[in-house]
């Protein structure tokens, strides 16, 4: 029974002492902080929004008539058209560096290649439309002698990528 008793003691104390412990005098009680006359509190909302997705509508890039006798270098505006988040600064720019390799239907032409490239590297967005129109420039080598083939038709395949500038989005 003194045993009992003895440990009922010090479970006591070690109870009252960790009460002390944990017991905040009366000017630090934190309810008496947040409902004190005079101070105040609300809560505020913080959001982020995400732009919409960028929207690439391009037209076929049509060069005219060649004979391949010289270089071609030739500037077509209005090709293309981004939309987007209105009034923002879209990057343009040609996957590849704008490699334009040709082809004669299924047949590639390693030595009749090209590049193009936007007129613009960025496009602001209409503040109302959210759109813009941007022009390419196409640049041709004179290829191999007998290399093309009279009443033929070739093509070459580039893809623009369109991306938001965010730089201006970390002010």
């Amino acid at each position: 029974m003194k045993k009992l008793l003895s440990a009922l003691f010090i479970l006591g104390s070690v109870t009252m002492l960790a009460n002390e412990a944990t017991t905040l005098p009366a000017e630090a009680d934190p309810t008496f902080c947040l409902t004190n006359p005079c101070s105040s509190s609300e809560p505020m909302k913080v959001k982020v929004k995400v732009p919409q997705k960028l929207v690439i509508d391009v037209t076929e890039v049509d060069l005219g008539l060649w004979c391949g006798d010289k270089a071609l270098d030739k500037d077509k505006p209005n090709q293309y058209e981004v939309t987007g988040e209105k009034g923002q600064k879209v990057n343009v720019e040609f996957k590849g560096n704008g490699y334009l390799g040709f082809r004669k239907g299924n047949e590639l032409f390693p030595k009749f290649t090209g590049t193009i490239k936007t007129l613009d590297d960025q496009l602001i967005l209409d503040a109302t439309t959210g759109k813009a129109k941007g022009g390419v420039n196409v640049k041709i080598p004179k290829p191999g002698i007998n290399l093309l083939e009279a009443g033929t038709t070739y093509t070459a395949t580039a893809t623009l990528m369109a991306s938001y500038d965010t730089s201006a989005w970390d002010e």
